[in-house]
């Protein structure tokens, strides 16, 4: 995967929840980790285990990752998901941003994520057939966080003994509530994501405690985690087959976790706190021919557009999930309690992009039902059930279906160009397997479509070879 520069620059709102809010800028280092996102999704395939092939008949318990469902379902933005590791200090004292010949201070403390697991999203049967389904008077319960990232360390320093600090928050949106919702109707601000002055843009933000530098409430649950790299790598942590970092905390006891009440989002905030008493204020940590002068984390984010090209993302009233920064000074700006949303930064000094941490939560429901098909006025869809395995696949691809009656059945696999790669056509059947040899096909994402009687499913491929 080619280089990618992450820019994230906020443009001046005012916003009815806090007149004091203004333009924030931060700059991140064209030295940014360049990640393989194909080989990132397939080792965390693995490592969640099996096949990943989704329960028929029961609830079961199932991991939520807005990043998943942000590489599916964001037809609207035009390039696929890149990842990048941005830095992460404690402080502002450290120095590891460089930008137009000058180095900077870094300015991200932490970072976090508000989830709704109700959200129609994960609820898609094309992708989710028979998994646990949430809905908005659903209560459930979240046992575990996981997380994925970087954990660059200088091998001399192995007494050094960080600590990752995982906050986990849950709230309904209210005023009150550990994640509330704020609005604004800042007519330079809403043409960006497809709404018209008069029109209010509601997003939902987590608190922000200055003492612990994580997420804050009444409902907050701290976890820390030792990096201890006083070992070969990677003795120093956990690490998928990449080398990336993978973080995971429990919640509550194990199967049962926290019990989260109907209507309720959750959220998580992750933060580095070095543990090197060495460390000279205004030092650089980090540079290309310095390499890691001092150990430090950078979290993987989730993003789309380029440094040239703003991605927006098209504003969705139902859709409560967002990803969000907290930086330091922020006093002036008007930040100093809260995270800054995604949707707060704009073109500015470089192209916005649509951003997500690459968090994920875990959730148990007895309860719960599970995804099935949607039945319309005119009965079941057409297309009864799709599934496609391997994904990722190298060198071959299974695509069974039903249909709820006999028609004529095209497959087709097409590049991120729109590009037909593989086609399979089928006529006057009502069942039946496609098997698509994907060997000589270059590693990359995909679009699968199954077209029945004018019906048409669609889904994502990995190819990694």
């Amino acid at each position: 995967m080619k280089k990618t520069l992450l820019l994230f620059v906020a443009g001046a709102m005012a916003l009815t929840t806090n007149a004091q809010e203004r333009a924030f800028g931060l700059i991140n280092s064209p030295e940014q980790a360049s990640v393989d996102y194909i080989a990132l999704k397939k080792a965390i395939k693995t490592e969640r285990g099996g096949s990943g092939t989704a329960q028929k008949t029961t609830a079961a318990p199932r991991w939520y990752s807005y990043v998943d469902y942000f590489d599916l379902y964001e037809t609207d933005l035009a390039s696929s998901i890149a990842i990048s590791a941005p830095y992460l200090w404690n402080d502002t004292m450290a120095m590891m941003a460089y930008s137009g010949g000058i180095w900077q201070h870094n300015r991200t403390v932490s970072l976090g994520l508000v989830t709704d697991p109700a959200y129609s999203g994960f609820n898609n049967f094309l992708f989710f057939p028979g998994e646990m389904k949430v809905t908005s008077t659903s209560g459930y319960a979240v046992d575990s966080i996981r997380f994925f990232g970087n954990y660059g360390f200088n091998p001399t320093k192995t007494a050094v003994v960080d600590t990752l600090r995982v906050a986990f928050v849950y709230g309904n949106g209210a005023s009150t509530a550990d994640i509330y919702q704020a609005n604004t109707t800042n007519p330079a601000v809403l043409p960006n994501y497809g709404l018209t002055t008069g029109d209010t843009l509601k997003n939902y933000r987590l608190r922000y405690d200055s003492v612990t530098n994580t997420a804050g409430g009444t409902t907050r649950v701290i976890r820390d985690i030792i990096l201890n790299n006083s070992g070969t790598s990677p003795a120093w942590g956990d690490t998928l087959s990449t080398g990336a970092y993978y973080g995971r905390v429990g919640l509550g006891t194990a199967g049962t976790g926290i019990a989260i009440p109907a209507g309720n989002m959750i959220g998580a905030s992750i933060s580095f706190i070095s543990g090197d008493a060495s460390f000279v204020a205004h030092d650089t940590v980090f540079g290309s021919t310095i390499g890691y002068k001092y150990n430090m984390f950078r979290p993987y984010v989730a993003y789309k557009g380029t440094t040239s090209v703003a991605a927006f993302p098209t504003y969705s009233p139902t859709n409560r999930n967002g990803g969000m920064f907290k930086t330091l000074p922020d006093t002036a700006l008007g930040w100093g309690g809260q995270f800054i949303p995604q949707w707060f930064w704009t073109a500015g000094g470089g192209a916005a992009q649509s951003q997500y941490p690459y968090i994920d939560f875990h959730i148990v429901c007895a309860s719960c039902g599970v995804v099935e098909e949607e039945v319309g006025v005119t009965g079941i869809r057409q297309i009864t059930s799709i599934e496609a395995y391997p994904n990722p696949t190298s060198s071959e691809l299974n695509i069974p279906f039903t249909l709820s009656g006999k028609a004529d059945v095209e497959i087709a696999l097409a590049n991120m160009l729109g590009q037909t790669v593989a086609v399979t056509k089928m006529q006057g059947v009502s069942s039946g397997k496609a098997v698509m040899n994907t060997a000589g096909l270059p590693d990359g994402l995909y679009t699968l479509t199954v077209t029945a009687n004018g019906n048409r499913k669609t889904g994502r491929i990995v190819i990694t070879h």
